[in-house]
């Protein structure tokens, strides 16, 4: 149950908590679902690991270092720190996955997905008919989670993972469901217009064939799905919407330019100012009251890149915090899937993975961090999975037990 509350707040939407005043509560809530979670689960297995971990103790130390600076910039706020709730989470991943396993974690997140893209499908297509006819003036993107990306993201993910599910579905029925599910999820993805999706599916292909023992045969495998994907996204533009279509083509007009790059080039301008950074929080403070104009044409506008975010809040220590969090799961998540042999679970890990690094470079990820938590737990409970049934598997051919020959994940 613990579970379920946790990943509940990756689909609540901000929208819905300002409507009803639980901004409050929501940090509160998931504090105390996070809270839960990691007491199920010493309760359950209170042996820790016997390796030491490394990595969240250097992350550790570099918060404790960023936040001994803080105090010098200005008012420190604890909820600037979330991102610190990863950390018992990296600890305590052997024991969550082995949780995880006897409640068989993967395919109810799998449910609980499914469950929220026909929620939110049906409230588009029932309340939102007019965001679904082509050749309308105004372009509409659609947003049910609080966050476009994340939505997308969530979409992506279940596309991929349900698109791998379909060769072991138990029946033809469960093959029909899973086929119109992929064409659900799609659409979904399509009426957000997010050009991050695409960066996603594209780190999926990257990430497979560089992950794979079998690079040519991965290949064919991707060519044929990308064949599909474009198939669908002809079928989408020509007889449901174009307006993504009409986003992709005229996507550096006035009209569709975010302004993004120019933002970028004034937060980089005040990070180079303060080598410590402008403190934790400083990028929401900026933007409390508004978007101010940087010139006659863009306003401010968040970073839009988690490298650049952590550079201007936290300086020099705030960019290898990120680049150790973001390279240490990248590098584990691939040397799992290169010797995961389940197709459904590669899929999976490869699917998160390339969110999580796409959302990093075009978005805000980790400042979503009821969307970042659910989704990285979930990630390093695959990966501590692979990692220990393929240890069990060369322990017991007498072999060593590292994932492959490079260097043992730490």
């Amino acid at each position: 149950m613990a579970f379920v509350f946790l990943f509940a707040f990756a689909f609540l939407s901000s929208e819905v908590t300002q409507l009803f005043g639980l901004e409050q509560l929501r940090m509160l809530g998931f504090g105390l679902a996070l809270a839960a979670l990691l007491f199920c689960v010493l309760l359950r297995t209170p042996q820790l690991a016997a390796r030491a971990p490394t990595v969240p103790l250097v992350l550790a130390l570099l918060l404790a270092a960023i936040l001994a600076f803080d105090p010098m910039l200005g008012e420190v706020d604890p909820l600037d720190y979330r991102i610190a709730l990863l950390l018992p989470i990296f600890v305590l991943a052997p024991n969550i996955a082995r949780l995880a396993t006897s409640v068989r974690l993967r395919e109810r997140a799998w449910w609980w997905l499914a469950t929220y893209l026909v929620a939110s499908a049906a409230v588009a297509f029932v309340a939102l008919p007019e965001g679904f006819v082509r050749g309308r003036e105004d372009l509409i993107r659609l947003d049910f989670s609080g966050s476009l990306v994340a939505h997308a993201g969530l979409c992506t993910i279940f596309a991929v993972w349900t698109v791998a599910r379909l060769a072991c579905a138990p029946s033809t029925f469960m093959r029909a469901v899973h086929f119109a599910l992929v064409l659900l999820a799609s659409a979904m993805v399509f009426a957000t217009g997010t050009r991050t999706a695409l960066a996603t599916l594209a780190l999926i292909g990257l990430f497979a064939i560089g992950s794979s023992q079998q690079r040519a045969r991965e290949l064919s495998r991707l060519l044929i799905v990308a064949g599909g994907f474009l198939a669908l996204f002809s079928a989408y533009s020509l007889f449901v919407s174009d307006d993504f279509a009409e986003r992709l083509v005229s996507g550096s007009g006035e009209d569709w330019s975010s302004g993004r790059f120019a933002s970028q080039l004034f937060w980089l301008a005040r990070a180079l100012e303060q080598p410590f950074g402008l403190g934790f929080g400083a990028v929401r403070e900026w933007l409390r009251d508004g978007r101010p104009a940087l010139d006659g044409s863009h306003h401010l506008e968040w970073p839009h890149n988690e490298f650049l975010r952590f550079f201007v809040e936290a300086g020099v220590l705030g960019l290898a915090f990120i680049m150790l969090l973001i390279g240490w799961l990248v590098r584990r998540a691939l040397l799992a899937a290169r010797v995961e042999s389940d197709l459904e679970r590669r899929a999976l890990l490869l699917a998160i993975t390339a969110d999580m690094v796409a959302q990093c470079l075009f978005q805000n990820y980790f400042n979503n961090i009821y969307y970042a938590t659910a989704l990285v737990t979930l990630l390093v409970v695959l990966i501590e999975q692979t990692e220990a049934r393929h240890a069990l598997e060369r322990a017991t051919a007498g072999e060593p037990a590292p994932l492959s020959k490079l260097p043992a994940a730490p």
